[in-house]
């Protein structure tokens, strides 16, 4: 057991208070910077993918509406595995961007994840507009190839495409419900539920349709494979939505990459659990909750016994007077605790002519909050 002398008695008080919310201010800005390197790594990130996924869906477009010539299946495959890859990959990186302490980070992120579908449904419009519109048409052209008009797959594709803009829809819906949330921990849950939901229900129409496409009498067999190669992006981005540990790992590397060494680094965690409070307010919820306990009051029953007891908080009361803060493990043994905690308060007392004020964690800290 050990008694640490507190400097928030006599004339140091005023000295170390201004030295905390000095520290703690610093831990403040320390935070921020490093909010704004992991936020910004992941969104740089994030934005690549985003340019990789747009190029790859205008191609695809292109490719299936107004090529007159025939495309080789492979550069329809390499367009639909990029494609759905890297925008899986954008949803992800942008569900890690924000730090889960900060509630407007988490706004925006949420925001982003809706503005991330927009495009996407802008391009299932067109292409249920593109099939509605040559339904009846007396000719069916796919990627360039003449298909016989009995086998055409224009209502097939119809039915498809309404289940993804329906999903679409839905996830950009439950994304804006989240932002009424008040809590960031809350909001960040949300999200990566929805995208929990959001990734199978991609799965599950591609899924049904490569049986489909590969038992349809049509010249382009190959139809079925070019589907499937929407497959691996949207597991990964399953995976990484399901491992929350994996999220964690990435962003943790990310974050150690970015995070300055020595006490700032500490100070930002600490800042990072004080949540949105400034230096002042912490201080002066310091100085309201802070107690402490004459040692006058304490009995060997009370420093023997390791178990946690509510009412030893009563007896405890607000001060701005500590002499000790007392350092112990409830393994101790109790007799040579009580002992030397006997002696540091006779020395005490001869030395200051009162008892001593202590902080102890079994009387000052409110078992029941």
């Amino acid at each position: 057991m050990q008694a640490v002398p507190s400097g928030a008695c006599a004339a140091r008080h005023g000295t170390d208070e201004v030295c905390i919310e000095k520290h703690l201010s610093q831990g403040g800005h320390a935070l921020q910077q490093l909010r704004r390197k992991v936020t910004g790594s992941m969104v740089v990130a994030g934005m690549a993918c985003l340019v990789v996924s747009l190029v790859s869906r205008f191609a695809y477009f292109h490719i299936k509406t107004h090529t007159s010539s025939a495309v080789h299946p492979a550069v329809v495959c390499a367009v639909n595995f990029t494609k759905e890859t890297f925008s899986s990959l954008v949803h992800v990186f942008f569900g890690m961007a924000p730090l889960a302490d900060s509630v407007w980070q988490m706004q925006c992120m949420l925001m982003a994840q809706v503005l991330l579908l927009v495009p996407i449904l802008a391009m299932r419009c067109l292409f249920l507009l593109w099939h509605i519109h040559n339904a009846g048409n007396s000719e069916c052209r796919e990627y360039g190839h003449e298909v016989p008009l009995g086998d055409c797959l224009h209502w097939f594709w119809i039915s498809i495409s309404s289940w993804k803009l329906a999903v679409n829809v839905a996830c950009s819906v439950a994304f804006l419900l989240a932002l009424r949330l008040r809590s960031p921990l809350r909001m960040q849950s949300r999200m990566w539920k929805i995208l929990k939901v959001f990734f199978p229900m991609q799965i599950v129409p591609i899924a049904f349709s490569i049986p489909i496409l590969a038992a349809a009498e049509t010249t382009d067999r190959w139809q079925w494979l070019a589907e499937g190669c929407y497959l691996p992006g949207l597991f990964l981005g399953l995976f990484f939505v399901m491992k929350s540990s994996l999220r964690e790992c990435a962003q943790s590397w990310v974050r150690g990459k970015c995070e300055e060494a020595g006490s700032l680094a500490a100070a930002a965690g600490i800042a990072g659990l004080l949540g949105e409070c400034g230096a002042a307010a912490v201080m002066a919820q310091a100085k309201s909750r802070f107690r402490g306990i004459s040692l006058a009051q304490l009995s060997y029953d009370d420093m023997a016994d390791n178990c946690p007891d509510a009412n030893l908080f009563e007896r405890s009361q607000s001060t701005r007077i500590c002499d000790a803060f007392v350092s112990h493990s409830w393994h101790d043994d109790a007799a040579l605790k009580w002992e030397a905690l006997q002696k540091w308060r006779a020395d005490f007392r001869e030395e200051h002519g009162r008892e001593p004020v202590v902080w102890i964690d079994k009387f000052c800290i409110d078992q029941n909050d």
